[in-house]
């Protein structure tokens, strides 16, 4: 059985080996055809690293979204909360005295 680790060096081999000597493109007379292949090559870069990618199952995603969401909550309510209080630290220094 193949090792995925083996197979994403090989995918990653083939890639750099597709990779052509650098010029200066200023030089070259053909810049348009380097700007495409960079880009075809970007795109097949992309694609390896798409399928190495090790995206959360629904469960888990459902997890992390409650997690951040409960987090968010806690820091607003901390906040609210906090301005509350300085608001009326404010409000009692700055009273004025009454005669």
């Amino acid at each position: 059985m193949v090792d995925e680790k083996e197979i994403a060096e090989n995918e990653e081999a083939a890639v750099v080996a597709e990779v052509p000597e650098q010029t200066d493109a200023a030089s070259s007379p053909d810049v348009d055809v380097k700007a495409e292949h960079s880009l075809s090559k970007f795109a097949r870069e992309v694609k390896v690293e798409m399928k190495r990618t090790n995206w959360p199952t629904k469960n888990e995603l459902t997890k992390m979204t409650f997690v951040i969401i409960a987090t968010i909550a806690a820091v607003a309510l901390y906040l609210f909360l906090t301005d509350l209080a300085a608001q009326e630290v404010m409000k009692v220094l700055l009273q004025t005295p009454s005669k």
